[in-house]
């Protein structure tokens, strides 16, 4: 199987700006994905709920809600309309760990 390298070397080197036998050292540092919940969110009401020490909401600077899962490198932004962006992850299994996190919390606070 081809890794990432390997495949950018081969597209560039087929457009003849290096040889592929470089070596280019890359390494995947940041991972980003999207998401989309089955919903539209209130971002006041799950500010409050997913906690303020790991939420940053300020609708007035920015419209979505950056939320900081604990104990998972990663950082997801939630939209009103249901969107989710989820980037800081050094792998995919990590972005969707915390989109799974995500997910049970507003579980949670649905139940309540």
């Amino acid at each position: 199987m081809e890794t990432t390298n390997e495949k950018f070397i081969s597209k560039i080197a087929d457009l003849r700006i290096c040889a592929r036998s470089i070596d280019t050292g890359f390494t995947v540092q940041n991972v980003v994905c999207t998401e989309e919940l089955s919903s539209a969110v209130d971002l006041n009401t799950l500010s409050v709920g997913l906690g303020l020490e790991t939420v940053e909401y300020e609708p007035e600077q920015f419209p979505g809600l950056v939320y900081h899962p604990p104990e998972i490198g990663a950082v997801i932004l939630v939209f009103a309309n249901g969107k989710v962006v989820i980037t800081g992850a050094s792998d995919v299994t990590t972005a969707e760990d915390a989109f799974t996190q995500l997910q049970t919390h507003l579980q949670s606070l649905s139940e309540n």
